[in-house]
């Protein structure tokens, strides 16, 4: 199924599939049905044993391009190979479970031409379950400083919504291939070098599964999280067992933290972005204050409490309508307990 080049195809959808049989038909439907045509959906399988080859092969359309992996190589290497097999200016990304909304590369593709200090950019996403019917939503930030910041807490991305321009991303190099949530970790490198962007609608359906995650992958997981913030936070030059505190928002859970950590942790980091200028001051301040709050809320901790309350950027002015109600009824609370 290898098409013939066209100097006019402007982007590379990329499918990475294993044993994707059951929504694979679907997926490659809503990528062949976009409003933008200057498009070839090169899939990689990545030696399924299930009907997945079948299914695409029955797709009678030239804009498919099917590769194979002559072994099972796993998803960071093979999105690695996507990288390196897409000869277009941009890249999108779409797992072989999720839905694309007909708009997207249209959407992308103007933002991404209109905006050429930008090498990629996301969408919000709405969130599915496994007969495709909607329940529920995905939003993160939107602009770079903003989504910037808060990758040191969370990934930003949907990665199935986002375009790369292939020509700066590749200057950044490969997913990691030692990690699990090897996206994460790419866009976070890819936004300390260029700006990042997340379009405000939902142009993608992302799938989420009912199936639990084992205890081994969940190991993976927690190691692979732990083996990103290590690499997130290095510039502020950390004492590694403060590092519990953005891995708490990872988890969301603080019943293990140390409590004495918390103000430690973002007093640290305000200090040395005011030194050291990692992030713009302003929306720095902002979204750590929030994070500050965030987590003293959830603390129900006075030593906590009174640490932000005392910490100079901390003012009730910065604090929304839900946030300074929570507080002062924590610290009423904490006052009569």
């Amino acid at each position: 199924m290898e098409i013939a080049s066209n100097e006019n195809m402007e982007v590379t959808v990329f499918m990475p599939v294993y044993n994707g049989s059951e929504y694979l038909k679907e997926s490659i439907s809503s990528v062949l049905s976009q409003t933008y045509s200057q498009f070839e959906l090169l899939i990689i399988n990545d030696a399924s044993t299930d009907s997945s080859v079948q299914i695409i092969e029955s797709f009678n359309d030239s804009r498919i391009k099917l590769l194979h992996n002559e072994t099972n190589l796993g998803i960071n290497k093979t999105r690695n190979r996507g990288l390196h097999e897409t000869k277009t200016k941009f890249l999108a990304v779409l797992d072989c479970d999720d839905i694309a909304d007909s708009r997207r590369l249209e959407y992308q593709v103007k933002f991404l031409k209109e905006n050429l200090s930008y090498a990629a950019c996301g969408s919000d996403a709405n969130i599915i379950n496994d007969k495709s019917e909607i329940i529920g939503a995905i939003t993160h930030a939107k602009e770079h400083d903003e989504i910037a910041v808060n990758l040191l807490f969370a990934n930003q991305f949907v990665h199935s919504s986002v375009m790369f321009d292939l020509e700066k991303v590749k200057t950044i190099g490969e997913y990691r291939t030692d990690i699990l949530s090897e996206d994460y970790e790419f866009l976070f490198r890819i936004s300390q070098q260029f700006k990042v962007a997340n379009l405000p609608f939902k142009l993608v359906d992302y799938r989420n599964h009912s199936a639990s995650v084992s205890k081994t992958k969940l190991e993976k997981m927690n190691y692979s999280e732990n083996a990103i913030l290590k690499d997130i936070y290095k510039p502020f030059e950390l004492d590694s067992n403060l590092l519990e505190i953005p891995y708490s928002f990872f988890t969301y859970d603080i019943s293990t933290i140390k409590k004495e950590n918390i103000s430690l942790f973002f007093e640290s980091i305000l200090t040395t972005n005011n030194k050291k200028h990692l992030f713009p001051e302003k929306i720095f301040n902002k979204i750590i204050l929030n994070k500050w709050i965030e987590i003293v809320i959830k603390s129900k901790s006075k030593p906590v409490l009174n640490s932000l309350l005392q910490n100079q950027l901390f003012s009730y002015s910065v604090l929304n309508w839900r946030q300074l109600r929570r507080i002062l009824k924590l610290k009423f609370k904490l006052i009569f307990s």
